[in-house]
């Protein structure tokens, strides 16, 4: 059985991704990592994330 997932929609400056991950956190850390190429980059906390609800 796969893990709960939620789909997310990160906005940060002029970039748009969609994440799947289990909690806003996680996907604030997986966001971080494609953008900076570290997910404790100061710029995270500056990162939107928002849940897609269907």
């Amino acid at each position: 059985m796969l893990p709960d997932h939620h789909l997310f929609v990160i906005e940060h400056a002029a970039s748009r991704l969609a994440i799947s991950a289990a909690d806003a956190g996680r996907t604030r850390n997986i966001a971080a990592m494609m953008l900076f190429g570290n997910p404790h980059a100061p710029q995270r906390d500056a990162i939107m994330v928002r849940e897609l609800l269907f």
